[in-house]
């Protein structure tokens, strides 16, 4: 028995120690933001009707900047983002299509968009957030692990040897313990919006095949620009920005503020 008692002290002391971890994990609030059913079914028949691109990573199909979110029709959404992320403007919308796999964890650089950015500061000041819709029922849940520096070392690493590299992949292994333990779970009941930083890690779980919908903003006031350069990077990271950088080349002819840009000026042109 006193060669048992100082594991069990151990084992008592540790459990005390991930508890007090738990219970200090920031409580998730609740969103407000919703999709009407109208809205839903605007997104849903545009995407079967409209031209759409051939998906990576996990998605089968994506259509990139339908610019739903600057129609008349999706006012009452812009109200809602605007009300509960009051700091971002509203850019673009994508569109996604899966066949219901997972989505393993990662932060977004290829799929960022036009805009500058530095991996440190702009993961650290929350620059780029999404708001994500599952479109479709009993589609994955998004994941968040809302950790700056730990979301810095897979970019790092995403940005020197790409997203689901070896190397990255090994990283996610190492990093599974801190994905089981501390990451937040949204719900994944159609039409609610969960928002999230594009840059820090995220991920969506397994489920049915589904159609998801996200609107993109950036930080209105963080300095966070787009340039001729940037605007032309946007393409050659991921094919699916090329349709966007077609009509944001002429518009952006010199170094622009992406948080005060004219955003839904380029809907007629999309």
């Amino acid at each position: 028995m006193s060669v048992l008692l100082p594991a069990l002290v151990v084992a008592a002391a540790t459990l005390i120690v991930l508890a007090a971890f738990l219970a200090a994990r920031p409580k998730q609030k609740k969103s407000t933001i919703r999709l009407s059913a109208e809205q839903r079914a605007a997104i849903q028949d545009h995407f079967n009707e409209g031209p759409t691109l051939a998906g990576s990573y996990g998605w089968s199909r994506r259509q990139y900047a339908p610019m739903h979110i600057h129609s008349k029709a999706f006012s009452s959404l812009r109200d809602q983002i605007a009300a509960q992320l009051p700091d971002h403007a509203i850019a673009f919308d994508v569109v996604f299509e899966s066949a219901g796999g997972r989505v393993d964890w990662h932060g977004d650089y290829e799929s960022l968009g036009p805009f500058a950015f530095d991996g440190v500061s702009s993961i650290q000041n929350h620059d780029f957030v999404s708001v994500h819709f599952n479109i479709t029922p009993d589609g994955g849940n998004l994941s968040t692990l809302d950790w700056p520096l730990v979301s810095t070392l897979h970019h790092f690493v995403i940005v020197k040897w790409g997203i689901y590299s070896r190397p990255h992949k090994l990283l996610n292994f190492l990093s599974r313990p801190l994905f089981w333990l501390f990451a937040t779970t949204r719900p994944n009941a159609v039409g609610v919006g969960n928002s999230f930083d594009n840059m820090r890690l995220h991920s969506v779980g397994a489920g049915a095949a589904r159609l998801s919908y996200v609107v993109r903003l950036v930080r209105r006031n963080g300095g966070v620009t787009m340039s001729p350069a940037t605007v032309a990077t946007c393409a050659s990271r991921s094919t699916a920005c090329e349709r966007l950088t077609k009509v944001l080349a002429p518009a952006v002819a010199s170094e622009t503020a992406a948080g005060t840009f004219a955003w839904a000026s380029l809907a007629a042109d999309l």
